[in-house]
């Protein structure tokens, strides 16, 4: 009779790499405010914008730029993961940081699929979109020219 040890392992491995690779961007476009009206833009996660807030006294026209936002995941090869974008609206101030001009807010937050698998190469992606809209109580030439940043967060997790 003969025994023997032997050795066995397991290695974890629960790094998760998340990627901007494309921003979300409402783009470049005229807004038009009276203060009394709420336009929006709709920026889909498929990355189509539209305006179909526009109202008496309150505008968008999109002139172009605009791009939905991609994050990436990298994970081992064909493993499920879970997103979890912003829930909450979030605001974009004017760059300058002047606290006199009025705000957008993000809000109606659009995706992917929230659950995907990861390809062979360990990533899986989520696209996000949402709607803009104007401080309901701007009057016309409140938006001065520029840009309006804002932050969000995603998480992802196994």
């Amino acid at each position: 009779v003969m025994a023997a040890t032997y050795t066995a392992s397991a290695t974890v491995n629960n790094v998760i790499t998340l990627t901007e690779i494309t921003p979300l961007n409402f783009g470049s476009f005229a807004i038009a405010t009276d203060g009394a009206n709420a336009a929006t833009l709709v920026l889909s996660e498929l990355g189509t914008i539209t305006a179909p807030g526009n109202a008496a006294g309150d505008s968008f026209t999109p002139l172009g730029g605009h791009t939905a936002a991609q994050i990436d995941a990298t994970v081992a090869p064909f493993t499920a993961v879970t997103f979890t974008p912003p829930v909450a609206g979030f605001t974009l101030a004017h760059s300058s940081g002047n606290p006199a001009l009025p705000l957008f807010t993000v809000s109606a937050i659009t995706t992917s699929n929230v659950n995907p698998t990861a390809d062979a190469a360990g990533t899986a992606s989520l696209t996000i979109g949402g709607t803009l809209s104007p401080d309901a109580t701007a009057i016309a030439g409140a938006y001065v020219d520029g840009t309006y940043n804002g932050t969000y967060d995603v998480t992802v997790s196994y």
